[in-house]
């Protein structure tokens, strides 16, 4: 068997990985501290029963195992080699497990493409030989792998058995960092969390986060796949294994580095590989309603949540507390986090009225007073159950002050017995820090399955995720994906001159200003007299990018002898300028009533695919990077909900009197500049700056446009240093 089809098409088979009835440690030891040592008490704590072969050639035996003295003596089709041997052996380990046809290997051994030029090589050799001879090849420089539903731990990692009985849907970890993937594990076990799955890929030499996702998603067990990333391989493969994941109900939360620049230059240099543009893998991921969450702590807080709870809300959020103050705060981080905090329905506040105190404020944040102490059975679950009833509300956080311990098991015991009776999430948020709590506190919180934080911010931060993933499923399930067209070919292929590239948009549907291209004084006259005055004119060539700059834009020329006069200036300026230039005419458009200026634009990322830009022109753009990106097939009502997130989106609905713009044109032109990407692989970049806005039912136009196209190809779906990658 060799493994030739394109990672994209279906990736490496990991199977035997996941699952070996064999496996053999090389340089297996007996001394605690070695790797090989770890492995076989890993194996021992697991109770693993299938085959096991130890080679260690100075050892006839370890543990009252047999050792054998090479890889050589291991028979014939052996699933899995885990490598516990330095750096320096084992390009001859691999060549072995080739001979003897050994089905995967874990290398845990780090000191390959992530050291530089002679890494590179003999990673890459290590590759060739398992391709050729068909190993699914797990590292190098990776942690290994757990497989906690089957008993099956392939590292040498301090990791134990998952507890008896945990029968429920669990949580799967693939984490390219081994480092990462232990951190992950250790936050997951803290929380009580069932785990199906701990992996970490490494360098990626053979096998990807994307093979193991393959597997994992049609996993019955697991609900839930936490991925580490600083970069995927295989970018259009990982989106349709989420949509696959989406379709099956269950959900991918992501944390990918490479956010800021530095990050990207990190990831490079700390892996080995080129990091994917964020922005087009951040839209991509999210339309497929992968969760991308910003820290380590985020990743574990919101799969807890996507676990208890499978059915998503969309709503607000219903605060509950014992304390007035904490009012005003979690209000403040709502909207730092964008979690709506809805005002009560009037018959919730009936609900509440009988059993809270006559001065209780039955508000939403709702403080139950000190007056919870005298019964909190009763308060706290007539609490929970009037706001659960409110059809506004779709998760409900309780915030507990600490006390004595026998107060805190009294209020965590409330609360618990109060929302086994509803069918709204509720999560428990205890203030007070670090503070030591009573033994019993987590075992009442687990057992009754409520997420529980120490941390305001956390908390909420992790209910934000909650929400925005009930919205994109909804968005998902209400709105298809438009299908693209034929494509829709530039008239040829490079940079267009603007002249060229508006006509094309034109034809796409997208308007521009009435005009044409002058190429004498004389054409230039007749077209301004076709238009009306005034006008504008531009000097026309594909290679003149920055025409302002060589005076090639004058505006506002009103009258025929202003026009022979401009032309003359222009002219002249762009000779003098570019005296080698040969401009292909000017020009020459009506000029545009004001409006609201916006940026419109687009671009094929040659890993993720298409995807388009739009935010607000002048200083929103330029200083605040007040942009939106979507995917270029979208919808016209995504584009609408997109719009309404940008800082500026006020200057679009209207402020201080003045009129709302026309958001269904803006709507319209992004849906159509988005299926031209996807319609037209030789499309590789379109900016239109500005778009003008004008008042709502009077339109845009697109002032200027350029428009970038190359022959076309097949997209690229991994980067140029396949099988390079992450460190632990």
């Amino acid at each position: 068997m060799t493994l030739t089809t394109p990672p994209a098409a279906g990736g490496v088979p990991v199977a035997r990985l996941l699952r070996p009835r064999s496996i053999a440690i090389l340089g297996a030891s007996a001394e605690p501290a070695t790797i090989g040592a770890r492995a076989i008490a890993a194996l021992e704590r697991f109770a693993f029963d299938g085959d096991l072969y130890l080679i260690n050639p100075k050892r006839d035996a370890i543990n009252g195992r047999p050792c054998l003295r090479s890889v050589d003596d291991l028979p014939l089709d052996v699933d899995v080699v885990m490598m516990a041997v330095p750096q320096a052996g084992t390009l001859d380990a691999v060549r072995a497990c080739a001979r003897r046809r050994v089905g995967a290997a874990v290398v845990f051994t780090s000191g390959f493409s992530e050291t530089g030029t002679q890494g590179i090589r003999e990673q890459q050799e290590m590759t060739e030989i398992a391709h050729a001879s068909g190993i699914a090849l797990l590292g190098p420089n990776c942690y290994g792998l757990v497989n906690y539903t089957d008993g099956i731990p392939l590292t040498s990692g301090p990791v134990r058995p998952r507890p008896s009985g945990a029968g429920e849907p669990g949580l799967a970890i693939v984490s390219q960092s081994g480092g990462m993937m232990g951190c992950l594990l250790e936050a997951a076990e803290a929380k009580g969390i069932t785990l199906t799955y701990a992996i970490s890929t490494g360098n990626e030499a053979v096998v990807t986060a994307e093979d193991f996702l393959a597997e994992i998603v049609d996993d019955a067990r697991t609900r839930v796949i936490a991925v580490f990333a600083e970069q995927l391989r295989h970018p259009q493969r990982f989106l349709a294994l989420a949509a696959r994941a989406r379709a099956l109900g269950k959900t991918i939360v992501l944390l990918h580095s490479g956010r800021s620049a530095r990050a990207q230059d990190a990831a490079k240099s700390h892996t080995g590989a080129m990091a994917s543009d964020f922005a087009a893998m951040e839209t991509l991921v999210g339309h497929q309603a992968v969760v991308l969450v910003d820290d380590i702590e985020q990743v574990i807080d919101t799969a807890e949540f996507l676990l208890d709870f499978p059915q998503r809300p969309t709503g607000g959020l219903g605060i509950i507390t014992d304390s007035g103050a904490f009012k005003g705060l979690a209000l403040d981080f709502c909207e730092r986090h964008g979690v709506d905090v809805p005002v009560l329905q009037p018959a919730s506040v009936e609900a509440l009225r009988g059993a809270m105190p006559t001065f209780a404020d039955l508000s939403n944040p709702l403080d139950l007073t000190a007056q919870v102490m005298r019964d909190m059975p009763g308060m706290y679950g007539s609490a929970i159950r009037a706001l659960a009833g409110d059809p506004n509300i779709g998760c409900i956080l309780v915030t507990l002050l600490m006390g004595a311990p026998q107060v805190v098991l009294a209020k965590l015991t409330a609360t618990a017995e109060a929302a086994r009776t509803v069918d709204v999430p509720v999560a428990l948020l205890m203030l007070g820090g670090d503070s030591p709590l009573p033994a019993e506190a987590h075992e009442i919180v687990q057992r009754a399955r409520l997420p529980f934080f120490r941390s305001a911010t956390r908390a909420i931060g992790a209910i934000a995720h909650l929400f925005r993933h009930g919205r994109r499923l909804e968005r998902c399930a209400s709105s298809g994906t438009p299908a693209p067209g034929a494509a829709n070919t530039p008239p040829r292929f490079g940079l267009l001159a603007e002249y060229e590239g508006k006509a094309w948009l034109a034809d796409a549907g997208i308007p521009i200003p009435k005009g044409g291209l002058a190429r004498s004084p004389e054409e230039a006259l007749e077209i301004a007299a076709t238009i009306g005055y005034p006008v504008v004119l531009k000097a026309q060539a594909a290679e003149l990018t920055h025409k302002s700059d060589v005076g090639g834009v004058i505006i506002d020329v009103r009258g025929p002898d202003d026009l022979d006069a401009a032309w003359t200036r222009m002219t002249r300026s762009v000779a003098a300028a570019l005296p080698d230039l040969a401009l292909d005419g000017i020009l020459i458009e009506k000029m545009s009533a004001p409006g609201v200026e916006l940026v419109l634009g687009g671009r094929r990322d040659p890993h993720w695919g298409p995807l388009v830009m739009l935010g607000l022109g002048g200083i929103w753009i330029e200083v605040l990077k007040d942009v939106v990106f979507l995917p270029a097939l979208c919808s016209v009502e995504e584009v609408r909900t997109e719009l309404q997130r940008l800082k500026g989106a006020a200057l679009l609905n209207g402020i201080r009197g003045a009129p709302a713009a026309d958001i269904e044109a803006v709507s319209q032109a992004v849906v159509r500049l988005g299926r031209l990407l996807a319609e037209t692989p030789a499309l590789e970049e379109i900016d239109i700056n500005p778009l003008i806005a004008f008042p709502a039912g009077q339109g845009i136009l697109a002032l200027d446009a350029v428009v970038v196209s190359s022959p076309p190809h097949v997209p690229k779906d991994e980067p140029e240093y396949a099988g390079l990658g992450a460190t632990p």
